[in-house]
């Protein structure tokens, strides 16, 4: 019998009894984040299908603190087995390397990219008041008023904070930036007229758009939504802007050998295909992706340099 992965050859013999057998018994899927998120419950659909697939349950647990580090080194320093897995984002992954020196793992040497699961839509929202309809205008008034507009992010480092920063140097304008705990309170000052405006996913803005609450300026992103086609996005007025990339994705501990790094890419990318999946990326406007871990690894790569080139952007120093 053979296993292939990632363009290799493994005779049967090559490997442990258990990575032959894999899964024997329920896996555990470590969500570093607290309950609730868009992020989160996906993570969640995803595990439980996988699961269904695979024969034991992947059970989903919490283990939220220090910007996504404790989870991370929970599945850094676990076993290469394949029972502990991470659900993140760059967030969890990526801009904690721009933030601290003292981090407990390095989580581009000891974290292996296994598959993007989804992505998420980025969204500018205004306060309805602000008078400014399009991109063109927003820049526009923007450099009329330096200084005197503010966007709030969920804190500063955070995914938000880096792309606001990024969005502010390639349309050439002075924005403030207004860290808060998260999107909740930032949100909450839009609807107040208090900031002018800040960056959240198009799921969360949607909604809010409907009852009136703000009006969507552009999408964050390279290219249009299919699911929003109407929405404009920043690079088709200022080309020189490039958002970081924004995804939830299945990582495991570093040396999980490769046929069960196929593996479990292969029960990701199904689990994207059933109603269930389906029904909640379109419900809640994200893209499903379950590309390869060779592909999955240049993304990544790819994003400790774009995530470098904002902190540096935005002044960021780790401490």
């Amino acid at each position: 019998m053979l296993w292939c992965a990632a363009g290799l050859v493994f005779p049967a013999w090559q490997l442990p009894a258990w990575a032959q057998d894999y899964p024997a018994k329920p896996m555990r899927l470590i969500l570093p984040t607290i309950p609730g998120s868009a992020f989160e419950l996906f993570g969640r659909l995803v595990g439980t299908k996988m699961g269904e697939a695979m024969g034991h349950p992947i059970v989903a647990e919490n283990r939220a603190g220090a910007n996504g580090m404790i989870g991370a080194e929970a599945v850094a320093r676990a076993a290469p087995d394949g029972y502990t897995l991470l659900w993140a984002t760059p967030s969890q992954v990526v801009t904690s390397v721009f933030l601290s020196k003292t981090l407990p793992i390095d989580p581009a040497r000891d974290l292996l990219p296994i598959s993007i699961a989804a992505e998420p839509v980025t969204a500018l929202l205004l306060n309805p008041k602000v008078p400014v309809s399009t991109v063109k205008e927003f820049v526009d008034y923007a450099k009329r008023n330096p200084g005197k507009m503010s966007y709030g992010s969920p804190g500063i480092g955070s995914f938000f904070h880096f792309t606001g920063e990024l969005m502010k140097q390639a349309a050439g304008v002075d924005i403030v930036h207004v860290p808060y705990k998260g999107p909740p309170q930032a949100l909450n000052d839009v609807f107040a007229g208090r900031i002018e405006m800040t960056i959240v996913t198009l799921g969360t803005a949607r909604p809010l758009e409907k009852a009136g609450k703000i009006k969507i300026l552009a999408l964050l992103e390279p290219k249009r939504f299919a699911g929003a086609p109407d929405l404009a996005t920043f690079t088709e007025t200022v080309p020189g802007f490039v958002k970081p990339g924004s995804w939830y994705a299945l990582f495991g501990q570093s040396a999980l050998p490769r046929p069960i790094v196929a593996r479990l890419h292969r029960e990701l990318a199904a689990s994207l295909k059933t109603p269930e999946a389906r029904t909640w990326l379109d419900t809640n406007l994200h893209t499903g992706v379950g590309n390869t871990p060779e592909e999955f690894a240049v993304v990544y790569k790819q994003a400790f340099e774009d995530f470098a080139r904002a902190a540096k952007i935005a002044g960021i120093k780790p401490e």
